[in-house]
């Protein structure tokens, strides 16, 4: 570069050879030989066109600049020289170009700026470019890429220094700009997310035009947007919904956007603000039927771990059903023969409803039957059952319980050994006296609650012709829609069960279980079922 020669330019003014002629030939070299290398970059394809025009001209004006400054302070030096009487001192050559090489930076830096200024609009064609937008927007079903391509449209356009499209959440309560192409450029806010009360949000929202906003730069607890520098916002609205809000930070150049700019991104947002609809839509019907079928897999993977055929054993009948609340139940049943010829009869109710608590009750399910091959015994099944759902919700953030009652049934001697883990115990209707027995509950803590609890358990004899039903909560907690029409109690509760129990308890266990089941119905009154509801009942036969 000719700029170090530029040490040598005091020499050339202020030394006692300088001539015009030198001069002059000196000053046409610094103008001439940025010219002749940008023509040499050019022709060879060396960089952009516009780039070489902008910096040519802006070194070109720099360097005469520079050398006109030199001349300028050069006399003013030689003068004040000449009037202390020190012409010719070798002072003079070293402050000239001490106060030039000062000046140098600075001042290229404002020619820069002027230059880009001057060069940044870039002439466009405005029906094309919207009618790109258009096309993009009909042609792409995913968000992302459509607002990649909007992106890469607007940038090659407008040039702007960093764009934010913020979109709703699933919960409606904030625009945000998480996830990809939702930030582009030198943003200077990484995440932005406002909040949908947000007082510029809503003045935004309540115009269909673009929206200048000067910025503050710095943070606000009313708006995030004030930590947004200078920038225009665009309202991506369809009728009277705000889908989005298009966020532009200043232009590269620092020129304004012109009224054809604004203009152009009123019409571009409509075509983006439906595309963004139609492709949320798209995707929450798909996520939706991934859910649906996700939890159809959950329902059919919890259909297999209940009993398909409950055991045949002499002297007892077996019934039982399970009905969810959801497509996945938290609800299960089981009975399983044992190889000592018992029976062990479980029911249990996970805390939540659908897929995890499916989950949980596969778990569990697991356990019970590896603990049956162990120990099947009342307190350490139970025991055992605890530690897994402690051990497995210890670094959990949301705690999961799960209620149980587990029983052996000796159909020899007719005696149950049940224990409750913070579960219901069975209602026992006894025959001799025709009336049904509530015992209270025996064992701890739900399972999963508190490590090292202890269950202990407790019998009763099965005389003939009576009935034990086990039970969910979904039962006794079922409401009426009927509550101030009638006398009815608000929730179904043990009472209104047992009472039903009493009306059935001569016939078979199906038959048990449909008599109880059209009594829950007739209470709720075709009310929405609010809980999974699971029954099991057990009937020792007269003749047994």
């Amino acid at each position: 570069m000719p700029y170090a020669l530029l040490a040598n330019v005091p020499l050339l003014v202020t030394g006692d050879t300088a001539s015009p002629a030198v001069l002059a030939a000196t000053s046409l070299l610094f103008v001439i030989f940025p010219l002749s290398t940008s023509y040499a970059i050019v022709r060879h394809g060396m960089f952009d066109i516009e780039v070489i025009v902008k910096r040519t001209t802006t070194y070109a004006l720099l360097t005469s600049t520079l050398l006109g400054g030199y001349f300028a302070i050069a006399a003013v030096i030689r003068w004040f020289a000449a009037q202390l009487g020190l012409q010719g001192s070798e002072w003079e050559n070293a402050l000239v170009t001490a106060v030039i090489a000062v000046a140098f930076v600075p001042l290229r830096d404002v020619l820069t700026r002027t230059v880009d200024r001057l060069f940044s609009r870039v002439p466009y064609d405005f029906r094309a470019v919207v009618a790109r937008v258009t096309s993009s927007a009909q042609a792409s079903i995913d968000v992302n890429s459509l607002k990649a391509e909007f992106l890469n449209i607007i940038d090659e356009t407008l040039a702007p220094r960093f764009v934010y499209i913020l979109t709703r959440d699933r919960e409606g309560d904030s625009l945000s700009a998480v996830g990809p192409n939702a930030v582009w450029g030198d943003a200077p806010v990484p995440e932005l997310r406002i909040r949908a009360d947000d007082d510029l949000l809503r003045r935004a929202g309540g115009s269909s035009e673009s929206d200048y906003e000067p910025g503050s730069g710095g943070t606000s607890p009313l708006s995030m947007l004030a930590a947004v520098v200078r920038h225009y916002r665009v309202p991506l609205r369809l009728g009277e919904e705000v889908l989005g809000l298009l966020v532009l930070g200043p232009r590269r150049s620092d020129k304004e956007y012109a009224a054809e700019d604004r203009e152009l991104l009123a019409a571009t947002r409509l075509p983006l603000a439906a595309a963004m609809k139609t492709a949320s839509l798209v995707e929450d019907r798909l996520f939706k039927d991934r859910v649906e079928q996700d939890l159809k897999r959950a329902r059919e993977v919890q259909e297999a771990m209940l009993p398909g055929v409950l055991p045949k054993v002499a002297g007892y009948q077996f019934s039982a059903s399970s009905v969810p609340c959801y497509e996945a139940s938290g609800d299960y049943y089981d009975c399983l023969a044992l190889a000592d010829g018992r029976l062990a009869l479980t029911i249990a109710d996970v805390a939540g409803k659908g897929f995890a608590a499916a989950l949980a009750t596969a778990m569990l399910k697991s356990c019970l039957y590896n603990q049956a091959q162990a120990d099947p015994g009342v307190a350490p099944t139970l025991g055992a059952l605890n530690r897994l759902l402690v051990s497995v919700t210890r670094h959990a953030q949301v705690k999961s319980y799960t209620t149980c009652t587990y029983a052996l049934l000796d159909a020899e001697s007719h005696e149950l050994e049940y224990a409750c883990a913070g579960h219901f115990p069975p209602l026992h209707w006894q025959a001799k006296t025709e009336q049904v027995v509530e015992y209270e509950p025996s064992g701890g803590f739900p399972l999963g609650v508190r490590a090292g609890t202890r269950y202990q358990g407790k019998c009763l004899k099965l005389d003939p012709g009576d009935v034990l039903v086990f039970y969910t909560d979904g039962v006794t907690e079922a409401q009426s829609p009927l509550l101030g029409l009638h006398a009815e109690p608000d929730y179904y509760e043990s009472a209104r069960l047992s009472e039903a129990l009493k009306r059935a308890a001569h016939l078979p266990t199906a038959d048990i279980l449909v008599a109880l089941q059209q009594d829950l119905e007739a209470f709720v009154a075709g009310g929405e079922q609010t809980d999974d509801v699971t029954l099991l009942v057990v009937k020792r036969e007269s003749g047994g």
